[in-house]
């Protein structure tokens, strides 16, 4: 399956997110916690390892404004 089309609208839906476009703030979070869920399933170690390791994103995003969840 070639996923970069799925990579591309993840890719700019977040960069619309960070611009403050509607409704994308307001949605990227989720699509940012799906792909924590997603992407830990491809990383080593304990199931805790591999979230925080896949959380690294969730993390760029709040820097940057785009989640204001803690």
């Amino acid at each position: 399956m070639d996923l970069d089309p799925v990579f591309a609208l993840f890719l700019e839906a977040n960069g619309l997110a960070a611009s403050g476009r509607v409704p994308y703030h307001a949605l990227v979070p989720q699509l940012v916690e799906a792909w924590i869920t997603w992407a830990a399933e491809y990383l080593r170690g304990t199931s805790t390892q591999r979230r925080t390791e896949a959380a690294a994103s969730d993390r760029a995003a709040k820097r940057i404004g785009l989640s204001d969840r803690t």
